[in-house]
């Protein structure tokens, strides 16, 4: 039975919030799905803590997080520190299948290849879903109501997108099933490294339909629409490297994605981050980085972060960032590709 939630009464919904995210995490293995396991999953990690550590200081790293119910902070986001064990993580797979399916992801160093650009996606996908899931448990469960105690219809409103997504995540998580019954070719990428001082990492699953500032588009494959991009930063020895990941087929879903990297081309690692903070919930901090802002670094950062949230239409052009105190010196390194489209119009000259 649903629960009636006045506003004065928000706080009740941690209630709800958490008793939906234990029914999420006693679901069994993602791989469930596919009939191949009943166990219990434990808490993976989207992105590898062994890549996390690679900015991490003393087993930590700032994030921005937010609580919509929490009227006294009046739902607002603030950085905050996070483990690295913590990090990313979800209920999703079981020991055996996270540590033996992802082995290759997981290491310290990511190589670029179709199979680990597949984990990655696939493993992003799984953790979307259960975000999903938790989050569509918690908005049947409850309504809000108003001044004269009926429903406003927000929570309903926010059940149905969220349903939709839902839908679409797992349509392509299927698509993604790491096995041989795929050809891994059907997953293509465009990623390029940065030398620099690598001072944040983030992983996240777009879908442009769903931000007005891209466009409408049906794109499609196989007679299927297929929605999910991944777009991830990942830390590493030398700075950062900045992967995008789509289905054959869908370029042009992911076309005005790459075009904002074209644009940006004067600095590629602080439009890395504003693209970041606008489209991937999973963005973290060097500690280090982090110290270095002021209140007038931070409100850039976090009116970025709000855009993820809301999804509202702004300019794309703006640079924010690019006033801040972050050091976001870099020197370009290279391309990877598997997509000749990609390469041809994305090329290293695009970039330099």
């Amino acid at each position: 039975m649903k629960r009636a939630v006045t506003q004065n009464l928000a706080g009740n919904l941690n209630n709800v919030r958490r008793e939906a995210k234990q029914h999420v995490g006693n679901l069994p293995c993602m791989l469930n799905r596919f009939d191949l396991c009943d166990s219990k999953p434990i808490l993976s990690h989207t992105i590898s803590a062994s890549v996390l550590r690679l900015i991490a200081e003393k087993g930590e790293l700032y994030r921005l997080t937010i609580d919509p119910v929490d009227e006294k902070k009046g739902g607002v986001f603030e950085p905050g520190k996070v483990g690295v064990r913590a990090a990313s993580s979800f209920n999703g797979f079981c020991e055996e299948h996270d540590r033996d399916l992802f082995a290759s992801i997981d290491a310290k160093i990511f190589e670029m290849n179709p199979k680990n650009i597949r984990l990655l996606f696939f493993r992003a996908m799984a953790q979307e879903i259960t975000k999903k899931a938790s989050a569509k448990l918690m908005l049947d469960s409850f309504y809000w109501m108003d001044d004269s105690l009926r429903s406003t219809g927000e929570a309903e409103k926010s059940g149905i997108r969220v349903a939709l997504g839902l839908r679409d995540n797992f349509h392509d998580f299927d698509q993604l099933r790491p096995d041989l019954s795929n050809p891994e070719d059907t997953v293509q990428f465009f990623c390029f490294d940065l030398e620099c001082a690598p001072i944040f990492s983030s992983i996240g699953i777009i879908n442009p339909e769903s931000f007005p500032i891209y466009f409408s588009n049906a794109d499609p494959y196989s007679g299927r629409i297929y929605r999910g991009v991944l777009f991830c930063v990942l830390p590493t020895a030398f700075g950062a490297r900045v992967i995008f990941a789509w289905f054959k087929g869908s370029k042009l879903l992911v076309k005005p994605l790459l075009d904002r990297f074209v644009l940006a081309k004067t600095n590629l690692l602080e439009f890395s981050l504003q693209f970041s903070l606008e489209h991937c919930e999973c963005t973290y901090f060097s500690p280090r980085a982090w110290s270095k802002l002021d209140a007038k670094d931070i409100r850039p950062i976090v009116e970025l972060m709000s855009l993820n949230i809301d999804g509202a239409p702004y300019d794309i052009r703006q640079r924010p960032l690019l006033s801040s105190s972050l050091n976001l010196n870099y020197s370009f390194r290279r391309v990877f590709t598997n997509s000749s489209w990609a390469k041809m119009g994305y090329g290293r000259s695009k970039f330099r």
